[in-house]
Order: structure tokens, then sequence, then C-alpha cells
């Protein structure tokens, strides 16, 4: 129950930055924005790691076992630079995006990268499912119906940048998806971001 609600606030804050997003490209520039958001990311997100790091410590001092890492893989600092970069192409498409078009289209065509990831993940042989099919089925009705009807806008150029996002976040639920597997998911997100900003 927990995981849910964590899942569903996850869900609300990232519907609601959209607005502020496009509010913000009346301000300032998108590699302004982007290094500003990742820097407050990074810093907000390194208490836990050390919290992390000591609860490890602790763990292995007094003999408790430790989480299993899951089987080996690529270094950590590779998989972080990956994904740190897929992350930087994916949030500059979106915030682009956002000068051009509304934020409300922006959000509805980034969050098609749901019914991307299963299509992508035949290529790493997952099976798909019909409800996945489903999916697909709908949000593209719901994508025609938004663009062409909907909002009584045409599609624009901000569109096409928000449709190019939505590959590299695709990718980026897939790297992490297999990279969480060899490392702790609060150590790839806090790298992640750390890239993000020299980037």
């Amino acid at each position: 129950m927990k995981n849910r609600f964590c899942l569903l606030m996850a869900a609300l804050i990232w519907g609601t930055t959209f607005l502020f997003q496009r509010i913000s490209t009346g301000t300032i520039d998108t590699f302004s924005f982007l290094t500003l958001r990742s820097l407050l990311g990074t810093l907000a997100l390194l208490p836990i790691l050390l919290y992390y790091r000591r609860q490890q410590g602790r763990q292995q001092r007094s003999g408790d076992a430790v989480p299993p890492q899951g089987r080996k893989g690529w270094p950590l600092w590779v998989c972080c630079v990956l994904i740190g970069c897929i992350l930087f192409a994916g949030s500059a498409l979106q915030q682009a995006a956002l000068i051009y078009t509304t934020a409300g289209k922006a959000a509805f065509i980034t969050a098609l990268y749901i019914i991307l990831v299963p299509i992508l993940g035949l290529v790493l042989y997952r099976p798909l499912r019909i409800t996945h099919v489903l999916g697909c089925v709908l949000g593209s009705a719901g994508l025609y119906l938004l663009v062409y009807h909907g909002s009584g806008e045409s599609f624009n150029f901000g569109d096409l940048l928000a449709f190019a996002g939505v590959l590299f976040w695709a990718l980026h639920i897939l790297a992490v998806d297999r990279f969480v597997e060899w490392h702790p998911g609060i150590f790839l997100a806090e790298g992640q971001l750390a890239v993000d900003v020299v980037l």
C-alpha cells in the first residue's frame, strides 16, 4: 500500500511540474532551468544517500545480512552517465517544447512514453500483453482528440519536440529498470542528476 501511495504522489508531482515549467519559459532559458532543477534534486537526495550509506555500514558492523545487490552488471558510474544523458535529452526536449505548446498538450504527449515502453521492451524480448496493446490504442486515440480536435489547435513545433522527448523517457524507464537490478536506486537517482547538472 505504501509503495502505491508513493507512486501516486510521484505522479501528482510529475503532472504539476508542467505548469511551472511552462511559466518558467518566459523568465529563464531551457538549460539554466534544467541545471538549477537538477542541482536542487542532487542536493535534496544527498541526505537520503548519506543515511542509506550509514544504514549499510551499521548492517555490516552488526553482522546483519545486507540486501542483495542483484546480478553483476556495468559499473555504477557507467549506468549513471548513461541514464543521466538520457534524462538530460528528455528533459531538454520537454522544456523546449513548452515554449511552443501548452502545458496540457505537452503533458499528455509526454505521458505516451508509457505506451512506448512495452513496445521498446520487445527489443529486450519482453512479452507484449493485450493490456499493452489496448493502452496503445486508447492512448493514440486520446492524442488524436487532444491535438487535432480537443484543443482546436493544429500540430505545432512544440508538439514535435515533446514527441521526440517521449523516446528518451521510454529509454530512461527501460534503462533504470535494468540498472536497478545491479545498483541501489538511490545511487542511480543521485548519479543521474549529478550528470544532468554537468551537462
